[in-house]
């Protein structure tokens, strides 16, 4: 949880089913509060989260090469528009 809590990735040494059932169990306290709750919440999706990201980042790098790309493609049609081949 101190991990979540610094923003820093869970250890490959934790056991992700035992952190998961850990985390329902502290859930289901009567007395938790809604903090705590978006906390637990927060470790259970954490690698989730993190692959989203990553996937995220993934395509914004495709999409700025495709875009670079239909730059190459305007550039070059423009220039055989201009010398009227």
């Amino acid at each position: 949880m101190l991990a979540i809590k610094n923003a820093g990735p869970i250890p490959d040494s934790v056991d992700r089913r035992i952190l998961k059932i850990h985390t329902l169990r502290l859930a289901r306290r009567p007395n938790i509060t809604v903090s705590a709750l978006k906390q637990l919440h927060d470790v259970v999706t954490y690698d989730e989260r993190r692959q989203l990201t990553e996937r995220d980042q993934e395509l914004q790098v495709k999409q700025l090469a495709l875009r670079e790309r239909f730059q190459e493609y305007r550039h070059q049609l423009r220039s055989l528009t201009q010398t009227g081949h």
